[in-house]
Order: structure tokens, then sequence, then C-alpha cells
């Protein structure tokens, strides 16, 4: 037998809260969630356009300035007149070492491609390609040492342990 009045009633008039407005935000919601279902599929339709669009002119950007890049010979900087910019710097990479707190992580945009990576802690660490949240990435188990592959010269990596800290040593510009 189910009472007259919700046991909850009392609370829901103390707090000004109205089950059946409550109820409607819902289906709205649902409705707007629906909504941008539909139209996220899209999205990635037109991301997936202007990608194809795009593969082809940025091959040449790279071929244009490849060329001016020879053009000018030893004075790289002229590319610069055309827009290009042009790092023709010859600092050798570092052999770096660095603490990682338990739980944290670090984004870096200066690793050295066909550099190492050693994992110096006791704590298994990740390395995502860019940004955390990338699909791609490598896990580094303690001790072990990896080559930076082609594509990871901006990296995050991450410490998933919440109770160790990780340590390890990586090549950076």
């Amino acid at each position: 037998i189910l009472p007259a009045v919700s046991p909850l009633q009392a609370y829901f008039t103390q707090n000004n809260i109205s089950p059946a407005a409550d109820n409607a935000a819902v289906i709205q919601a649902m409705q707007h969630h629906l909504a941008a279902q539909k139209f996220s599929g899209k999205a990635e339709d037109a991301r997936q356009d202007r990608d194809n669009l795009w593969k082809p002119i940025a091959g040449q950007l790279r071929g244009i300035g490849a060329f001016l890049i020879k053009l000018y010979g030893d004075n790289t900087k002229e590319a610069g007149e055309w827009g290009f910019i042009v790092d023709d710097n010859k600092r050798a990479p570092k052999l770096r070492t660095t603490k990682l707190m338990a739980g944290g992580e670090i984004y870096n945009k200066s690793v050295t491609i066909g550099g190492t990576f050693t994992n110096l802690g006791k704590t298994v660490l990740i390395i995502y390609k860019g940004r955390k949240g990338s699909a791609l990435f490598i896990t580094v188990q303690p001790g072990e040492v990896i080559t930076i592959p082609k594509g990871f010269s901006v990296i995050t990596i991450v410490n998933n342990s919440s109770i160790t800290e990780g340590r390890f040593s990586l090549n950076c510009f």
C-alpha cells in the first residue's frame, strides 16, 4: 500500500523542488541530447571533409618551404619574407631528469625524436602523443628505456600512481 503523500514531500517543499518541473527539464535535456548526437555526426563529417581538402594544400606548402630553403642556401631566414618561420638553431639536445608527483602530468613540446626516455622511478609512466587524451600513447615500465618515435616531439607524461612519485630522463632541446 503506497502512502497518499510522498515521504519526500516535506523535503521538496522545504527546498523548493518541483518534481513536475524537474521531469519537464529532464525531457527537454533528453531532446537536446538527441539533437547533439545528430549534429555530432555532421560535425565529424565536416571535419573529415575539411581535413581531406586541406591535406594536398599542406603538402604543397611544405614543398614550397623546402624549395625556398634550398633556393636561399645558407641564408634560410630569407624564407621568412615569404611567411615561413625557419628555425635553424643548432642547439644540441640535453638529457633532462624530472620528478613527476603522484597523480601528476607534465607537458613537453621540445622532445628529441630518436632520443631516449628512461623511467627512473618505481611506477609505470604513460607518454601521450600531444596533449593527454590522445589515442596514441606509450606505457613505460620502471627501469625501461625507450627511443622516442616519430610524431612524439610534443608529449604529455602521466603518472597514474596515486602514492608513488615518478622520475624520468628525456632528451629535449
